[in-house]
């Protein structure tokens, strides 16, 4: 797709009217949910060949990033208001370096390398179309952008489709305004898959918030969470409900009978051969195509 259709998809996919007067915290984006919402499989490869496309030859990453925000940013002449046509055409760049972010799978990520895990990304994946981001181009163009993408949620849609609030009190809000889109990794979502197999929790099981809560703090350093992650979970915390939410998703989709564990996982083990016998009534004529089991031990192996 070009780039355009992608901007469209992904401001229906965050503003729509299911959110309509609900505040929008958490604009998390990886590798499936571009998948999903594309109509190409592989939706990562062409949504980011979508950015690169679109950056002129002669032009890098943020020159076309304030050239699309000039672009949006036509107001009203009377009351100096963003037209109601006008959207973010903006909003996929921005999206981008939330996936430079979300695409990480170490244990380095805080509130400190902001920068330095999405100018990795950018330069594998844009190379010379890639220019360093900072906290001056972050302060001049990033920050104006969460703005103008308030103002358009909050005042010329007027909630219709969700607002927005851009963080503005915190001791580093320029790096915190992409940051809080991606507390959660690729890498934090496989870990916490890997712990499920130690709970009594079963695949398709529904789930409580004080439940996942537990599980998450109550293993945060082997998921690799920081504290500015923790403390993002915690009660007080204006995140809290969407990492909740987004992890939970993550669960429902790949937390099923037929995952196999990964190498890290503590139930990594050998396979042990099982004999099932089904004692089926008689008379019993239903094909059956499928059987799936799933053993638990409590014992430690040999």
């Amino acid at each position: 797709m070009f780039y355009f259709q992608w901007n469209k998809i992904l401001l229906e996919y965050f503003f729509n009217h299911e959110n309509e007067n609900k505040e929008i915290y958490n604009f998390y984006i990886d590798q499936t949910i571009l998948n999903n919402i594309s109509t190409d499989k592989n939706g990562k490869e062409d949504f980011v060949n979508s950015i690169r496309l679109k950056i002129p030859r002669n032009k890098r990453f943020f020159d076309e990033f304030s050239n699309l925000y000039d672009n949006s940013s036509q107001k009203f002449l009377l009351g100096n208001q963003i037209s109601i046509k006008t959207t973010p055409e903006f909003f996929g760049f921005l999206l981008f370096l939330v996936l430079a972010l979300t695409e990480g799978e170490d244990d380095l990520f805080n509130i400190n390398n902001v920068y330095g895990r999405i100018n990795i990304y950018g330069k594998a994946v844009l190379q010379a179309k890639w220019s360093e981001i900072n906290t001056n181009v972050s302060s001049k163009l990033i920050s104006k952008s969460w703005g103008f993408l308030s103002t358009w949620a909050n005042e010329t849609k007027k909630g219709k489709l969700g607002f927005y609030r851009p963080i503005t009190k915190t001791s580093n809000p320029f790096a915190e305004s992409i940051a809080r889109h991606a507390l959660i990794t690729r890498g934090h979502l496989s870990r916490i898959l890997d712990i499920l197999d130690d709970t009594t929790v079963s695949p398709g099981e529904n789930i409580s918030d004080s439940q996942l809560s537990n599980i998450l703090t109550g293993n945060a350093k082997e998921i690799g969470f920081s504290e500015y992650i923790l403390e993002s979970i915690k009660e007080t915390s204006e995140s809290k409900n969407n990492i909740l939410s987004l992890v939970r998703e993550y669960i429902y989709e790949n937390y099923t009978e037929r995952r196999k564990p990964s190498a890290a996982s503590r139930n990594s083990k050998i396979a042990i051969p099982l004999k099932i016998v089904l004692n089926l009534p008689s008379g019993f004529s239903k094909k059956i195509d499928q059987i799936a089991v799933r053993a638990y031990s409590y014992c430690k192996y040999p």
